[in-house]
């Protein structure tokens, strides 16, 4: 069951008069949360990934009880200089009719090192959401005058049954979706003889993923596409770059290529298109390189498994050690001669301390007791 507490919370220790109103979420704390009630509107920001996961199993309905409206930051995979604050409304404003969400996406201006300004892409935003037609999507800008203060969209509707992590899933998806277009148009705009991807490899696959990229070149000169390509890492991800040489060359036959080519190593039909193929030779080197990258795939993924299992047998040793000391003191006890049961529940010897000596009942005992289970099965 779902409890939101405010707390009063001392932020700078040296500062005595730092106090401010912080969130309690089923008794785990967020210190660098904000509490706010303004005109009987109580708002909630979350800072805590703890809290903010354990948030994300309520729904609106749940959450209004505590709160009408709470706001959390997500970080955006596609784009690493965008982060987005997200709010959702869990109790409907007297002159809205029903439950909202609002975007804002916030820029790291200062260390903003694009070929295109933060302006450029949140219009190339504006025109996507207006040229769908979406009436569920709206855009705004936070300051009409300082686009940097932030820019978004809102969601005109949201289900109130839904938990916040299913609503957050559909937001980021779309964000993520938003954001991919906006920049592929801007590049297209800017590179119009140039095709350019960015990728965001998880850690462990990178480097196999990169060398299946460098292959694309000959995949394309073997389609009769002179090519060149270029895998440039950044603080923001992998981007493949491709340069046609033949002006006259169609991007979007290209993009086609590129598209085949990456969904290829998914694919589970590679042995038919060599045989339809005659084993071309260029086919046979393609798959081959397919082979690689699913074999470090599959390394990957082991590994990965492995790992896990480890995790869990070590979760295992560990709750199997706490449970050792747990029951050291009854056995340390025992050892010791602590005490012994002569009638179980009823009546238990301890050991005898004396002037200069100490008779120790409970060994006497378990001695007696154990001569005797071994004379009566003599």
């Amino acid at each position: 069951m779902l409890k939101i507490e405010i707390k009063e919370h001392q932020r700078n220790i040296d500062e005595p008069s730092s106090l401010t109103k912080i969130l309690v979420v089923n008794s785990i704390e967020d210190v660098y949360s904000y509490y706010s009630e303004h005109r009987k509107h109580r708002s909630g920001r979350l800072s805590d990934e703890n809290v903010i996961e354990e948030l994300f199993k309520y729904t609106p309905k749940q959450i209004r009880l505590f709160l009408d409206e709470i706001t959390f930051s997500i970080d955006l995979s596609t784009e690493q200089v965008f982060y987005a604050d997200i709010s959702i409304l869990c109790r409907a404003k007297e002159n809205e009719p029903s439950l909202t969400a609002s975007v804002i996406f916030q820029t790291d201006f200062v260390n903003w090192n694009k070929p295109y300004s933060i302006a450029e892409m949140a219009e190339e935003i504006s025109l996507i959401i207006t040229s769908d037609n979406n009436p569920m999507y709206k855009y705004f800008e936070y300051d009409d005058e300082i686009i940097t203060n932030g820019f978004g969209f809102v969601l005109g509707y949201i289900n109130e049954d839904s938990t916040i992590f299913e609503l957050e899933t559909e937001i980021q998806e779309y964000i993520e979706n938003l954001i991919d277009r906006a920049i592929s148009s801007i590049s297209n705009r800017l590179y119009p003889d140039v095709l350019l991807t960015s990728f965001i490899f998880p850690e462990p696959i990178k480097t196999s993923c990169k060398q299946y990229l460098v292959y694309f070149a000959q995949f394309l000169a073997d389609l009769g596409v002179d090519a060149s390509t270029e895998i440039k890492e950044d603080a923001h991800g992998t981007l493949f770059k491709i340069i046609p040489k033949d002006k006259d060359a169609s991007l979007e036959q290209i993009r086609d290529a590129l598209s085949i080519y990456l969904n290829a190593p998914t694919a589970d039909n590679l042995v038919l298109i060599q045989k339809e193929t005659n084993y071309d030779i260029s086919v046979m080197q393609w798959q081959a390189n397919i082979l690689h990258l699913q074999s470090h795939l599959l390394i990957t993924n082991s590994l990965l498994q492995l790992k896990d299992a480890t995790i869990e047998q070590l979760k295992l040793s560990n709750y199997q050690y706490e449970n050792m000391i747990k029951a050291r003191p009854a056995i340390e006890n025992v050892k010791e001669g602590g005490e012994e049961e002569v009638i179980k529940g009823v009546l238990s010897v301890t050991k005898y301390e004396g002037q200069g000596f100490s008779i120790n009942l409970p060994e006497i005992l378990r001695i007696m007791k154990r001569k005797l289970f071994r004379e009566s099965n003599a």
